[in-house]
């Protein structure tokens, strides 16, 4: 999660009550990679998640693989690390992919 957060930083997150926001810090149970802290990239309206680090060396999207939404267990707050505390916002990450057209004119397969 570099930059964001480094080694040695220690994250106070709370217990999460609503649906993730897009964009915040989460603490996810994976079932393969056990307890990590990434950034929510994207929740569809079943709850399916997909989430990433802030940084390029961190473990791809693909990798994690899209999460159910109940993995996500806390949202990170805070970050305390040796230079003081800092507040955890949602990052602004933009749209995660761009929308299909999927209106199509059947007889003849061109777009509405």
């Amino acid at each position: 999660m570099a930059p964001t957060l480094l080694g040695g930083d220690f994250v106070l997150a709370i217990k999460r009550k609503t649906k993730p926001t897009i964009g915040s810090v989460a603490v996810i149970r994976h079932p393969h990679l056990g307890m990590i802290i990434k950034r929510i990239l994207s929740v569809d309206d079943i709850g399916n998640t997909l989430v990433s680090g802030d940084n390029l060396m961190s473990t791809a999207p693909n990798i994690i693989g899209s999460i159910e939404e109940t993995t996500i267990e806390y949202v990170g707050r805070w970050r305390i690390s040796p230079f003081g505390i800092s507040k955890l916002r949602p990052k602004n990450i933009g749209p995660s992919r761009p929308q299909l057209n999927t209106n199509f004119c059947k007889p003849c397969n061109d777009p509405l």
